[in-house]
């Protein structure tokens, strides 16, 4: 039940050694059953009404099709709440993220593109590759790729094969984020919409809204973190060294609130933020983890799992 497959192949179970895991995941709290819903994928039912019947346990992890249902449990940490926002979107071209931020360069100053070919990404969801601004080894800035999801704290890894990553960063004072607050580990996440899955009364499950600055969907940045980390993301890849990234979330704004009342990203939208976030003190950096005023995002889109606008 707690390993993953891509879409089309069966998640495999692991025998009784997994199950302790499970009825410990399936004890947290009564909200567990309404996040296990959430992760069902659109067209395919998880039939996940009462996390204590193993019975229906034992049947998702024979049959579900989708990595989503099964990493309920690989990060059965986040059961305590929603699910916050693992799916969002950027489709401008690299050319409008360099004039984007060349209000942010000083001096000499260059933002050097090592990403190649970018194609318009209309769904970015966990583990995806995606593109970040970063600090570069030589001086001046980055345009590069990285994998969406920073490492896992180890306590939840135990008994584990896999580090799926973490996306959402709230709790900056834990020591296992502290590590990655410096300048050195401080990007940009570009993007041009986020979801977030509707909890309004009466919604439909699993149903994504998608969240913008305006109907046209401008530039923005999320107020990212990255490293370099060594980990088993899949097992068919085995061990593997890549860039990994996830950005920070804080308390929803007006419009978020009653989508998601838990939380919504940390979004930067002015150069004088961009600039603040990826050269400042981390006691200043941090003040920028605040929500977005009130009466900038605009619902764009809903129940649709990508956004090409």
């Amino acid at each position: 039940a707690r390993e993953t497959g891509k879409p089309g192949r069966q998640v495999r179970r692991r025998g009784k050694a997994a199950w302790p895991h499970a009825r410990q995941a399936s004890g947290l709290c009564s909200t567990a059953t309404r996040a296990a819903e959430q992760v069902r994928p659109s067209g395919k039912q998880c039939r996940m009404s009462s996390l204590p019947d193993f019975a229906e346990l034992r049947w998702l992890s024979k049959t579900c099709l989708f990595w989503q249902c099964s990493r309920l449990f690989d990060q059965s940490r986040f059961l305590k709440a929603p699910l916050m926002c693992n799916l969002y979107s950027q489709t401008k071209s690299q050319d409008a993220m360099r004039h984007l931020f060349d209000d942010v360069l000083e001096g000499d100053d260059q933002l050097e593109d090592t990403i190649g070919n970018l194609p318009p990404l209309t769904g970015i969801w966990p583990d995806y590759a995606a593109p970040i601004i970063k600090a570069n080894d030589v001086g001046g800035w980055r345009l590069s790729a990285a994998r969406w999801g920073m490492p896992t704290p180890a306590k939840f890894l135990e008994g584990k094969r896999t580090d799926p990553g973490v996306t959402n960063i709230r709790n900056v004072t834990s020591p296992h984020w502290r590590r990655w607050l410096g300048v050195e580990h401080r990007c940009l996440v570009p993007f041009t919409s986020f979801s977030e899955l509707d909890q309004r009364p009466g919604a439909p499950r699993n149903s994504p809204v998608w969240f913008a600055l305006s109907e046209d969907r401008p530039l923005a940045f999320f107020a990212g973190l990255h490293t370099e980390w060594t980990s088993v993301r899949k097992l068919k890849e085995g061990e593997i060294t890549a860039d990994l990234f996830g950005f920070l979330t804080c308390s929803p704004n007006a419009e978020v609130r009653p989508i998601h009342p838990k939380a919504m990203p940390v979004i930067l939208t002015q150069p004088e933020e961009w600039r603040q976030w990826l050269t400042a003190p981390t006691e200043d950096a941090l003040q920028l983890q605040r929500p977005l005023p009130d009466g900038m995002l605009k619902i764009v889109a809903e129940g649709v799992r990508e956004d090409a606008a």
